[in-house]
């Protein structure tokens, strides 16, 4: 008896369904939001660079927007002192 094998073809059992059309939605809205985040991140770090204050924050209050702005800005700060005590010896 010879036996059949099935080819599976995934392309062809989830495109077009539901789920895979929500999921992408989902990791769409992921990258989204990630790249806003990074944004955020790295305008804290660009304000450091200036050698602004980080009370020149420009989101209100305790936000995410505002933390992810003041971590940028203080981990641009923590790398320069780090490199500048490396080289001191």
């Amino acid at each position: 008896m010879v036996e059949k094998r099935m080819r599976y073809d995934a392309t062809s059992h989830t495109q077009g369904s539901d789920a895979s059309a929500m999921t992408r939605s989902a990791l769409a809205r992921a990258i989204e939001i990630a790249s806003r985040e990074r944004a955020h991140y790295h305008a804290g770090k660009a304000a450091a660079r200036m050698k602004q204050s980080e009370a020149s924050c420009p989101h209100p209050g305790s936000s995410q927007e505002a933390r992810l702005w003041v971590q940028g800005f203080t981990d641009l700060q923590d790398a320069e002192r780090a490199k500048r005590r490396s080289i001191r010896f």
